[in-house]
């Protein structure tokens, strides 16, 4: 195993205690993201997931070409309990329909027939420091090069590419192009290699090859990363869904700023 993936349950525990202890929110504040101690701020990457999200994010143009027929659905069952007076209990549950890489969400190895499922990866690959590059001036023609991340970026760290992306308008149509890591960008972040890999393109694209088979996280479809653009000392938090032998899983990430 490599030396950046050698956290042990016990230690990810202390960084979580640390973390939540130091970055605590108050809940009655107007400015509810705002840290009261320790860190400055807490910032979300993940998505609502809704009923419409597939055709919404991807576009339905897309769907029809790749077979995904399906938007997500949510199918309420509501119940009625006696308690064997005159009260009755009522409440509900729920059937959960999902896409699972419509929305913010972790790929596994197996997603390109790469090795196991969410459950092959350990904890660790899930938490660490974060780096964000804004590489939104990068073209579908002129990817991402490797000199972007040269010098920046340092074995274990988890990077995230802010590409701004589009998702497709109106939704019928095809998503918007964004641009990619190029194939020797990816290759170098894998060989160092980088904790997690992360965008908010709606694909990391080409970059999956390179990422995957040496088990490294790739998340997809985050939002508000440009709220993390130039700042420094952040943690990300970002632990998935997990469920047996899945391709990718929701996830709902948050970054803790220092």
């Amino acid at each position: 195993m490599k030396k950046h993936r050698q956290l042990n349950l016990q230690t990810v525990f202390i960084i979580l205690t640390i973390v939540f202890n130091s970055c605590n929110t108050d809940s009655t504040s107007n400015n509810r993201g705002t840290a009261v101690s320790g860190c400055k701020e807490i910032v979300d990457l993940g998505m609502l997931i809704t009923e419409d999200l597939p055709e919404r994010i991807i576009g339905k143009a897309a769907m029809d070409h790749m077979g995904w027929e399906k938007n997500n659905e949510f199918d309420v069952r509501h119940w009625e309990f006696p308690t064997g007076d005159a009260d009755t209990i009522k409440g509900s549950d729920t059937y959960f329909t999902l896409f699972n890489h419509a929305g913010t969400h972790v790929d596994a190895p197996n997603h390109m027939n790469a090795g196991g499922g969410i459950d092959s990866y350990p904890l660790d690959a899930f938490i660490g420091p974060v780096k964000v590059f804004d590489v939104s001036a990068y073209s579908e023609e002129h990817p991402v090069p490797k000199t972007v991340f040269e010098n920046k970026v340092s074995a274990g760290d988890i990077v995230i590419a802010f590409v701004n992306y589009n998702p497709a308008q109106p939704r019928h149509e095809n998503p918007g192009f964004s641009t990619h890591l190029s194939e020797e960008a990816a290759e170098f972040l894998a060989g160092l290699p980088v904790r997690a890999f992360g965008t908010d393109a709606a694909s990391a694209g080409a970059s999956h090859p390179a990422f995957l088979p040496r088990k490294i996280p790739i998340y997809e479809q985050l939002i508000n990363v440009d709220k993390l653009l130039g700042k420094d000392n952040m943690l990300f938090i970002g632990v998935p869904i997990n469920i047996q032998n899945a391709d990718g899983s929701f996830v709902r990430p948050v970054v803790m700023v220092y």
